[in-house]
């Protein structure tokens, strides 16, 4: 029995291998060594992805800095805070007056290259689906320089020249004594569904991309799910046969003649519809005294495919509000 038990778990929970992981890595999707992720192997976590961008955080004093961005820079130069390179290796204070810098892509450029600070600081995470939330692991982070890679005009990117406030726990606690400030509440708008976060992604669970994992869980009536459109709650036991979707009719020709609604099938629906996009809405943190960023994901925002008079679109239609 435990073999049929351990044969089911293979095929149902899909995982890249390390070979698969350092691809993605080479293909510049992310940063991380093959160790940060080795939590996913928790059956408990349903779905999981690579996932970096940059955030930036105006308004956020800290003691004497207008920002968490001056503030980060001031303590790494002093040594206050530990500075890492891209493996993770503790390196010198002095690393961020090296003329050895690198691009997202790890290519090294020349410090007459940059230049002003972009005020945005650059995260590495892992995006996870756990005990029916979305949560995030943020494993490290690093302020961003401005970059002018074409010297005949004013192109810019962005370039770090060394990494902070590495968390080597997914699930770290934190102590009440912390001294933990509250950057700002973000919005991760219109993320690609289909392309980019399906290429990032590490995990599945019987093959499910990220929108139809959430969807399912949310039938399990742990979390609030709205149709925006009518404005009305979901309730959970109706969450797989939701039939308030049109579907469009079409004569021989091709026409559209008219609509129907979608029948109580799930098998039918996820077949004929599916999510593209997504938002997803975050609440960022930062722990001082341990030098840790962190956030909670507080819902989610799925963007579905209707019909018009005439083709199809795209809405904003269904949020799930994580409890």
């Amino acid at each position: 029995m435990k073999y049929l038990i351990l044969s089911l778990s293979l095929i149902f929970s899909i995982q890249l291998n390390a070979q698969e992981l350092r691809d993605l890595y080479q293909r510049g999707y992310s940063f991380l060594p093959d160790s940060t992720n080795i939590f996913i192997n928790n059956p408990e976590i349903k779905w999981a992805a690579y996932y970096n961008d940059k955030y930036p955080f105006p308004n956020c004093k800290i003691d004497s800095f207008k920002s968490i961005y001056d503030y980060i820079i001031n303590e790494k130069a002093n040594g206050k805070i530990k500075s890492y390179d891209g493996n993770f290796n503790e390196v010198n204070k002095d690393y961020t007056q090296s003329k050895h810098l690198c691009t997202p892509d790890g290519t090294s450029i020349q410090d007459s290259f940059v230049r002003d600070s972009l005020k945005e600081i650059f995260f590495e995470q892992i995006f996870y689906l756990e005990s029916h939330k979305l949560k995030t692991y943020t494993i490290i982070a690093a302020p961003c320089y401005k970059l002018k890679y074409n010297p005949y005009c004013d192109q810019y990117d962005f370039v770090i020249k060394s990494f902070c406030s590495l968390n080597k726990h997914y699930n770290t606690t934190f102590k009440k004594t912390d001294k933990i400030i509250h950057l700002k509440d973000t919005c991760l708008t219109h993320i690609d569904l289909l392309d980019r976060l399906e290429e990032i992604t590490i995990k599945k669970t019987y093959g499910m991309n990220f929108a139809t994992a959430l969807w399912c869980d949310a039938s399990k009536g742990f979390n609030e799910v709205i149709d925006l459109k009518y404005n009305k709650k979901i309730p959970a036991e109706n969450i797989l046969t939701y039939d308030s979707i049109p579907i469009p009719d079409f004569d021989s020709l091709g026409n559209q003649i008219g609509s129907h609604k979608a029948p109580p099938d799930s098998s039918y629906w996820f077949r004929f519809h599916f999510f593209p996009y997504a938002d997803i809405y975050e609440d960022w943190y930062y722990d001082t005294t341990v030098d840790i960023f962190f956030c909670q994901i507080t819902k989610v925002d799925l963007y579905f495919t209707s019909w018009g008079p005439q083709d199809s679109y795209y809405e904003k239609r269904f949020r799930i509000i994580f409890k």
